[in-house]
Formats: structure tokens, sequence, C-alpha cells
């Protein structure tokens, strides 16, 4: 199931409304009309989710889901604000301020549109204190991600759980606590698992990249990053020199076209990825062991997947 169309529609009916000024309107369309290339993963898990759990699926649900998605994108726009490591949004072309000001509007209309909708009060209370309180978790990991001072996996799974992993939970929750009116304890497990997969396969892939995009170059602590750096042998010092900013890129430009090499020699990449597989391996098994009904729990299955 995609419900991607109808929570864009949702989404850009939601600007057109909340953005009185003109230029913030144009500027946040084309904003949403960006993040519409790609799927609604966090909207449709919260459709899903609301789904399941015996809710029907009506205005008001695609609504919060637009919701959810419009505080994704808040986040979004932030995240690459603060790492100015891609050119190719809308959000990184127009001056900053301004960029900043479109996803601060795009978090209060979040919590508009979720708090307009007409769901019965207790539960879109319970609703938006989950959006909230899963902000601020990301917020947290965020400055963990910032501060960049991570030292082993312990602490850098303790950051993906307080950074992406937390938005997943969020998503699901909102959609299960406006079907039932309760939280299951579940959900947020296989959710920070997938949400543990997913960083991980973007930090193998971010290592892999060009020096603009590769964790390494921009002296990124990553779990790759730090098992490539424990492995460096004494003729490999430079790494360490580079990383820890004792030399610049200019220093040890002639060891970069071998950087490539070392990296496949060691054993970064194969761990990193056995690491994200037990993790959607596991996110996997606890979706299997769910009490829901069967065609739920195979579209469920295939959603995680994707």
């Amino acid at each position: 199931m995609d419900w991607s169309a109808e929570i864009g529609q949702a989404l850009t009916e939601g600007v057109k409304q909340g953005f009185q000024q003109p230029n913030l309107r144009q500027q946040a369309l084309e904003c949403v009309q960006y993040k519409l290339q790609n799927r609604c993963m966090f909207g449709n898990l919260t459709l899903l989710h609301y789904n399941m759990y015996q809710g029907e699926l009506e205005s008001e649900s695609i609504q919060v889901a637009a919701a959810v998605e419009a505080l994704i994108l808040a986040l979004d726009m932030i995240d690459d604000l603060q790492d100015q490591d891609n050119d190719s949004p809308p959000w990184s072309k127009i001056r900053h301020d301004l960029a900043l000001n479109i996803a601060l509007g795009f978090v209060f209309l979040s919590q508009h549109m979720l708090l307009q909708s007409d769901f019965e009060p207790d539960r879109k209370s319970a609703a938006a204190a989950l959006l909230n309180a899963q902000s601020l978790h990301t917020v947290s990991g965020q400055m963990t991600d910032l501060l960049n001072n991570i030292e082993s996996e312990e602490q850098y799974i303790e950051m993906i759980l307080g950074k992406s992993a937390s938005l997943l939970v969020m998503a699901c929750q909102v959609g299960t606590v406006l079907a039932c009116g309760e939280i299951k304890p579940e959900t947020r497990e296989y959710a920070e698992q997938l949400g543990i997969a997913a960083q991980l396969k973007n930090d193998i892939l971010d290592l892999t990249g060009n020096e603009r995009k590769n964790d390494f170059w921009n002296r990124k602590r990553t779990l790759p990053v730090l098992l490539l750096l424990a492995e460096a042998k004494d003729d490999e010092a430079w790494m360490l020199d580079y990383f820890e900013g004792r030399a610049s890129l200019e220093d040890v430009q002639e060891q970069a076209p071998h950087f490539q090499d070392r990296l496949e020699r060691s054993g970064a990449i194969p761990y990193a990825s056995v690491r994200m597989r037990v993790a959607y391996y596991r996110c996997l098994e606890i979706v299997e062991n769910l009490s829901i009904d069967a065609p739920y729990k195979r579209v469920l299955l295939q959603t995680l997947s994707s």
C-alpha cells in the first residue's frame, strides 16, 4: 500500500492554507514537490499502523500522515543546512536564513495540521505529545552527531536511536495511538531496529562516495569510519593525522588515490554490513511475532523491506 499521492496532496493543501506570505508559500511548495519525488515513507507508516489497529482510512488520518511528513521535511532541511553537503534540494539553492524560516514553518505546520484534525481530543493530544517527545529525542541525537565526538560502537548506536530511529518510532506510534488509544511497545522495538539498519546502510554508502559526501574526508565519526581508523597501521598514520585535524586535505592529497584500496582491504565495511543485517533481521523477527492480521503483517514486512 502506498498513499504517497494522497499524503502529498494533503501536505500541499496544508501549505497553501497555512502559509500566508506569498514567497514563503511558493518556496515551501517547491520544497514539498522536491520531497514528493520519493515515497512518503513516514506518512505511509503512520497510515499503515492506523489501519493495522482498526482505524478506518479517511481524510483526517491522511491529514495526520501529511503532518508527520511536514515534520520530517523540516528536519531534513535543517540537517542539510547544518551539514552543507547536499546541493540538490531547492532549500540549498536559496539564502540559508530563508530556508531556515521555511523549515520552522513546516515544524509549526505539522503541529497545526495534527491539532486541526477531527480525532478525539484525548487521542489527538496523545499523538501531539508523541510528535513532540520524539522530536526532542531527534534534536538530542542530532546534537551528538554535530559534536562529532563519538568513540565507540555503543555510543554510535545510542546516537542512531536518538536520531533517525526516533522518527520511525514517532511515525509508527502516532498512527497506533490515533487508532486504538494506546502505544504498543513492540512498535518501538522494530522501528528502532529498522532505524539502526537504515542508518548503517547510509553510513556504508557515505564512506564509499565522492569526497564531498564521503564521511572520512568530512571527518565524520560513523561506525565504519571508527572501525577503519582503529585498523590503521603505522604506515597509515596519515589517516589518523588527517581525521584528527593534524593534517589538511592538501597535506594528504597524494594518499587520497589509495584510500579506496585501503577501505576495501579493511574490515570496516564487512563488519558494518553484518551489524546492519543483524538489526534488519531482528526488525523482521519482531514483526513476524506481532499479533495483527496476516494481510497487515505482509504489507508491513513489504513496507519495511522497500
